[in-house]
């Protein structure tokens, strides 16, 4: 009966993927499955029903409530429910006090979430940090980071979303596309139509050649640009032969779909971002660098230090 259960789960999560952040709130608001949602009663739940034995990588004690992360030395646990098929559900336990969130939590790759304890904004209290795996499917693999801090005894839980990952990458850099540019010879006035021909057929086989260098190039902000400097170029990508397989380059894309978290007490939290080349008129990309950062808090919002840029 288990193995039917776990098999109708993943079979669900196939059709049905999945909850994103939610505002920062001890209950998160209601999700488009509004009765399910409400249908749980965190209130209900007693601290002897919560299994003491983490969930295996073989899903072999699976059940209704399953221990998914857990600081035994500072009394926290993560459990995530079976109740509903979208992978969704989760209960955070501090000492003995439980609360509810709808936050994505198992999917087909059945990977458990990491947590830590750091201090994120740097006021000397460490947060509990939980990177949750909540996406994976075809060019897509998405790690979620919430933050939770107590404050007047309360869990207060802050997402880094995937639109705030966005905002604060693009503060970092400009993005341009740049293409090798040939000097035109100048013609005399006693050029023949003959001549005028060539020149046109020549310039074709410019515009059109494989050998015309193209570079997607990450660079300085230009308000940061110094008057009579030019932008430091961070990374730059030969996308030549890209360009010329795939058809016109068409800005970056992956990022936000392609993010994975690391979590160290001693070290804090840092993200690597994989980043992909988009084409017009084509649903295909191709992965060109990763991005990786630390990320921190400051004045409430999550930030983004300094960028490391690796090529694939």
């Amino acid at each position: 009966m288990k193995k039917v259960l776990i098999l109708s789960f993943c079979l669900a999560l196939i059709l049905s993927l999945f909850c994103g952040c939610k505002d920062e709130s001890v209950t998160p608001e209601i999700g488009s499955s509004e009765e399910e949602v409400e249908a749980f009663d965190i209130s209900s739940v007693t601290i002897d029903e919560l299994p003491t034995e983490m969930l295996s990588e073989d899903l072999s004690n699976w059940d209704y409530f399953n221990l998914i992360a857990e600081l035994p030395d500072e009394k926290v646990s993560l459990y995530g429910l079976s109740a509903n098929d979208d992978g969704t559900g989760v209960i955070f336990r501090k000492n003995d006090d439980l609360y509810y969130y709808n936050w994505a939590w198992f999917t087909t790759q059945a990977k458990l979430p990491e947590i830590a304890m750091i201090d994120v904004d740097g006021d000397k209290q460490k947060e509990i940090a939980i990177s949750l795996y909540v996406d994976y499917n075809t060019n897509v693999s998405i790690e979620e980071l919430h933050i939770i801090a107590f404050e007047s005894e309360k869990p207060v839980d802050k997402c880094f979303s995937s639109d705030l990952i966005e905002n604060e990458l693009f503060s970092k850099f400009d993005l341009r596309f740049e293409t090798d540019e040939v000097e035109e010879e100048e013609s005399s006035s006693s050029s023949s139509k003959s001549d005028e021909s060539s020149t046109v057929s020549m310039s074709w086989l410019i515009d059109h050649t494989s050998d015309l260098g193209k570079r997607i190039i990450f660079e300085q902000k230009a308000d940061e640009v110094k008057e009579g400097k030019k932008a430091k170029k961070y990374f730059t990508y030969d996308a030549t032969r890209l360009i010329r397989e795939n058809g016109e380059y068409n800005g970056i894309a992956g990022y936000k779909e392609n993010v994975d978290y690391t979590l160290s007490s001693k070290n804090g939290i840092s993200v690597k971002l994989k980043v992909a080349a988009a084409f017009k008129d084509s649903d295909k990309i191709k992965f060109i660098c990763t991005i990786s950062a630390p990320v921190t808090i400051k004045d409430g919002e999550f930030k983004l230090g300094t960028l490391k840029y690796s090529k694939i």
